[in-house]
Parts: structure tokens; sequence; C-alpha cells
């Protein structure tokens, strides 16, 4: 069965060890390997099943969410290089990191509950990993102190790039 290879875990490289402590990858290329597995199920079974005579990966609607799962992909895949990249040349991961821990958390929900819908019912059996990852995947979203420390990360990130603190600043000595 296609579906069944689509699902065999990759290998996951191991971060560079000169990142400093604090400024690790965390879940996001976990999360990304998972809901790359994820899509290819999607894709192998979609390509597999059939209604009114062809695959139904052929019909518009299935396409578009199969379009989407790699949309979604490719723009995790990018950070993660872009936040590589930038620890290579041994610069301020933090925000970045941030944003992609959150934007990860999301997407690889995302992608697993198309890879589900696409499934059916059999999406929820234990014939396919793709409940056991929704599970743990979910698990993973609920994690809300994370979360806020993310978010407090990039909104220090976005006040010091727009300039927000300073403008405030002014105000503040303008009404003295």
């Amino acid at each position: 069965m296609a579906t069944e290879h689509a699902m065999q875990p990759r290998p996951v490289a191991a971060p560079p060890h000169h990142v400093p402590p604090g400024q690790e990858p965390g879940h996001a290329p976990q999360a990304l390997g998972v809901a790359r597995m994820a899509r290819e199920a999607a894709v192998a079974y979609a390509q597999e099943r059939h209604s009114f005579g062809v695959p139904i990966a052929q019909h518009q609607a299935i396409g578009n969410m199969l379009a989407d799962c790699a949309t979604e992909l490719y723009i995790g895949r990018l950070m993660l290089l872009h936040i590589a990249y930038k620890a290579e040349k041994g610069l301020d991961i933090r925000q970045e990191n941030s944003i992609a821990k959150i934007f990860h958390a999301h997407m690889v929900h995302k992608v697993i509950d198309t890879a589900i819908q696409l499934h059916g019912a059999l999406g929820f059996s234990q014939d396919t990993p793709l409940a056991k990852w929704y599970t743990q995947v979910r698990s993973q979203r609920l994690s809300r102190r994370s979360r806020v420390a993310s978010a407090s990360l990039i909104v220090q990130f976005v006040e010091t790039m727009t300039g927000i603190r300073a403008v405030q600043a002014f105000r503040k000595e303008r009404r003295n």
C-alpha cells in the first residue's frame, strides 16, 4: 500500500553544535517532519482512492487541499532555512525561533487535519499513524506557557523593528 511507504519516518539532522543555549530550533523541525509525512500520506491516499472513476487527487477541491499543505510546508521550510543561515552567521535567532515555533505548531495541526479529512474514517483508525500524530500535535499546541513566552518575544521584536516603543516614549514626553 502506497500510504504505508509515505508514513515511514525520515532521519532528522541534529542542530549544529555552535548554536548558543536557548536558541535551539526546538520543535519546529520535528513539526515540519511530521507535517511532511502527513502530507505524503494524504497525497498517496488521494492517488490510490478513486471516486467517479478517477483518483480523488484529480478532483479540484482535493487538489486545492493538497496545494495548501504544500504551501504551508514550503513556508515552514524556508523559515527553518533562514534560522539556520542566521545561526551559522552567529546572529541572534530568538525572535525567529519564537515565530517559527508558533507557525509550525499551527501548520502541522492544519496539515495533519487535512490528511485525516482526506483519509475519512481511516484517518481516525489505528491503521494509520495520523490519529496518533494529531493527538500529539494537539497536546503540544495546548502548552500555553511556551506559546505566551514565544508571543512575548515576537511582540518585543515587532516593537523594536517598527519603533513602537520610541513612538510611545515620544508621545508620552510630548504630553508632559
